[in-house]
């Protein structure tokens, strides 16, 4: 069986070969956490490792223009061109991050969801897989009340040792089938949950923390970043802010009244915090409709991203920016990810 590296190793020789000169040459890069994490605590893969993200920006900066996001949308140059992104606003972009971009003097967007500072809490998402995709022993049966009810059975998924977890930890993401009662769970939960209002989904997480005795804390590293660190960081000059709602719903499931709470009154909240313009947005989950779309025109934002897979051209509505997700690639799969996605080599087989 070929090897992973040897595998991108292979399409990096053609592409370095190929043909750019119809390439796209410019994307929008999504980024969420710079920091070292246990693979089987990340089912969504958005932790890059420290050293993975030195060598992407050092890779970029050696190769492609590295624009701030809202020159991005009208550059026409020959040299390839990309703009660094990050959703959430985790502690770890402020401790990890900002000093590579320091370095290489790399601008980048961080999309901050508003009603997370100052809690002391880590993300929901991540309280969850600290639940279930951690190393324990839990109760056998669990059953969550409230307006939509859960119940599953673990079996013997309810004690799970790192051998078991890591086996899984590469290769499976939530959406796959899961491989043990646990990944069941955590991903029936989080689909529950990314729906629920702010009071239910509170409920929920404190029925759950209570059937896993586990208190609710993290590390530095993994939490949202404080008003204080948010401060702190816009006083950079290579990061700019932008708006991510202020409970990181999916609007596509709200009313358009909600949405505009969402939408408008985080924007407000980090307009005051910062005391300046916010003009950058990004739709959490990746989730939106044309309500969502019109409140993003009428807060007169530049432009918003999504999570759409793909690079960009002048034919894009500047309200859904498509990106290039980057996951904890070494420097080598990364500039093979890179080329692959700037040029204009098509399918490798």
């Amino acid at each position: 069986m070929i090897s992973f590296e040897k595998y991108f190793g292979s399409i990096r020789r053609k592409l370095l070969t190929s043909d750019k000169s119809s390439a796209s040459k410019k994307a929008v890069l999504m980024y969420h956490r710079v920091v070292d994490i246990r693979a089987a605590a990340d089912p969504w893969k958005l932790a890059v490792s420290p050293q993975n993200f030195h060598d992407h920006i050092q890779w970029l900066s050696s190769h492609c223009e590295i624009l701030p996001l809202e020159d991005l949308l009208d550059f026409t140059g020959q040299k390839p061109a990309v703009a660094l992104t990050f959703d959430d606003g985790y502690a770890d972009n402020l401790y990890h991050a900002l000093p590579v971009l320091e370095k290489f003097k790399a601008p980048a967007t961080i999309f901050i969801s508003t009603a997370f500072t100052d809690n002391a809490t880590m993300f929901w998402w991540d309280d969850l897989a600290r639940i279930f995709l951690t190393p324990s022993s839990l109760p056998e049966s669990l059953s969550l009340e409230g307006d939509k009810k859960y119940y599953i059975n673990l079996g013997e998924d309810a004690h799970i040792t790192e051998k078991t977890l890591s086996e899984f930890a590469s290769d499976w993401m939530p959406w796959d089938k899961p491989p043990t009662n646990r990944h069941k769970a955590y991903y029936e939960i989080w689909h529950m949950l990314r729906k629920a209002p702010t009071p239910a989904l509170r409920e929920y997480m404190n029925q759950l923390y209570a059937w896993a005795g586990v208190q609710r804390n993290g590390k530095q590293d993994d939490l949202p970043m404080t008003r204080d660190q948010l401060v702190a960081i816009d006083k950079s000059h290579h990061v700019t802010l932008g708006a991510h709602t202020q409970n990181h719903y999916s609007l596509k499931n709200l009313s358009a009244e909600d949405q505009a709470i969402e939408i408008i009154g985080g924007l407000k909240i980090l307009e005051a915090l910062l005391d300046r313009q916010i003009t950058t947005f990004s739709y959490p989950f990746g989730d939106y409709d044309s309500d969502s779309l019109q409140l993003v025109k009428t807060a007169k934002f530049k432009l918003a991203c999504t999570t759409v897979q793909s690079t960009m051209s002048l034919k894009n509505n500047p309200y859904l920016v498509p990106r290039l997700e980057i996951n904890n690639w070494t420097k080598n799969v990364f500039e093979t990810m890179m080329l692959k996605n700037l040029s204009n080599s098509g399918s490798i087989t």
